[in-house]
């Protein structure tokens, strides 16, 4: 987990930083996709190289900053899981769906509530 952090962090290109998502911490592509506001075709173009629109560059940025922070608590098939359920502190909502909308802030308090032994 350390080394898919690591490289995480020093991803420059979104084809990286997609791959390390995808196969350090098992998010799946629609995964990805819903929490950049996009369709999973997208996400494999970018993998294959095609360069995000900014506003999806924003987000993929949220959702990698989610997942360094949980990256402390969360085995690799644990990420989407947490992504993907609803939290009591998003009201309800789904992470992804939250990152989505561009409220990363809401879904950073959440992580570190969680990686603090909150329940959220």
């Amino acid at each position: 987990m350390e080394r898919s952090c690591a490289e995480l962090r020093q991803a420059v290109l979104p084809q990286a930083g997609v791959r390390v998502l995808r196969h350090g911490f098992g998010l799946r592509q629609d995964t990805i996709a819903r929490a950049c506001g996009t369709s999973a075709r997208t996400v494999r173009a970018w993998e294959a190289g095609v360069p995000p629109r900014p506003v999806h560059a924003d987000r993929l940025t949220d959702l990698v900053d989610v997942v360094l922070i949980l990256a402390a608590s969360l085995v690799p098939r644990g990420f989407d899981q947490w992504l993907n359920a609803r939290l009591r502190l998003l009201e309800g909502r789904r992470a992804v769906d939250v990152l989505a909308q561009g409220d990363a802030a809401a879904v950073l308090r959440a992580a570190q509530a969680f990686v603090a032994g909150d329940y959220v």
